[in-house]
Formats: C-alpha cells, sequence, structure tokens
C-alpha cells in the first residue's frame, strides 16, 4: 500500500507498506487497517520542505523620474511665463522638448494629475522633485 499526495500534478510517496497475509476469518480479503499517524506526515512534510531551494528575495526595482516643478503659464495659476521662453504653439525656446501638454503650468493641479496619470501608465513608480 502506498500513501500519497499530488504537488504540482507529480505523485509524492508519504509512506509506503505491504500488507500481507490475510485476517483469519476474512475469506482471503485481507481488511487489515493500518494506521499513519499525523506525526509521520508532519516529519515527512518537514524533510520535503528542509529539500527545497528558496531563492532568495530580489529587491523590487523602482523606476523613478525627475519632475520639475516650478514651471509658469500665462494662460494658468501662475498668470506668468516662468522657465518658458519664446513660447508658441509649435516651439518653446528654452526647452528641448516640447511637452504633450504645451507649456504648462506647474500650479495647475489639473496638469499635475495628467503628469501623474502619464507617469502611471509609463511604470513609473515615483518622482524625484527639485525646487
Amino acid at each position: 500500500m502506498v500513501i500519497y499526495y499530488y504537488k504540482n500534478e507529480e505523485k509524492r510517496v508519504i509512506k509506503e507498506f505491504v500488507n500481507e497475509g490475510a485476517v483469519p476469518g476474512s475469506e482471503g480479503l485481507n481488511p487489515r487497517k493500518y494506521t499513519l499517524r499525523c506525526e509521520e506526515i508532519a516529519e515527512y512534510i518537514k524533510a520535503e520542505v528542509k529539500k527545497m531551494r528558496f531563492k532568495e528575495p530580489q529587491p523590487r526595482k523602482l523606476v523613478l523620474a525627475f519632475h520639475y516643478p516650478w514651471y509658469g503659464s500665462i494662460y494658468a495659476p501662475s498668470k506668468r511665463w516662468v522657465h518658458w521662453t519664446m513660447v508658441t504653439v509649435e516651439d518653446i525656446g528654452s526647452s528641448t522638448d516640447y511637452p504633450l501638454l504645451g507649456a504648462y503650468d506647474s500650479q495647475d493641479s489639473e496638469v499635475i494629475k495628467s503628469h501623474m496619470m502619464l507617469a502611471k501608465y509609463a511604470g513609473i513608480n515615483g518622482f524625484i522633485a527639485s525646487w
């Protein structure tokens, strides 16, 4: 007789034993009993756990981005250009790249919400802010 359990569809044996002979008067059916103590199962599981190779937990890598909160726009809360110069619909003279939202104002809460949403979808975990 074999007592086993499955782990990831693989059969693992806990205990094997042979039940020989017939119980007198059983007409050869041999209805003998075997008791498996909980301690035997626990010992087996402890031994299996000791065999396991656990990987060291890997530190979670964060994706951080710089965010500069000092820009202002004449069309937003700052009511003046701050760190933006020569602003047109197609170009900003003081910027290498044209921001998706245009020459934004860092004091505009809707702009900041948009930045946070875009960062979230880009997989950015947090910001490094420089004031």
